[in-house]
């Protein structure tokens, strides 16, 4: 199995990024979404399917987008534990 990995820079003053992880299969996780609507623009692009979106921690700079996200793929959140 093969995957791709595909960062997208949030234009933010932290330089934050996005991530989506697409499995060969078409299946795909979003981790720490910043910028609902360019990860929404990239999945549309790359035309694959959401699984869920996965956040390394708490801060607002990596979960603004989660609700935006979810609301459209109807996909979960879930966070890392330590």
């Amino acid at each position: 199995m093969s995957i791709l990995v595909k960062r997208i820079f949030c234009y933010n003053n932290l330089r934050n990024f996005t991530y989506i992880i697409v499995a060969s299969n078409g299946e795909a996780w979003v981790i720490d979404p910043y910028e609902a609507d360019l990860v929404i623009k990239e999945i549309k692009k790359l035309g694959v399917n959401i699984q869920g979106i996965l956040n390394t921690h708490d801060h607002f700079d990596h979960t603004r987008g989660n609700q935006e996200l979810q609301d459209y793929f109807n996909c979960p959140v879930l966070k890392v534990s330590s």
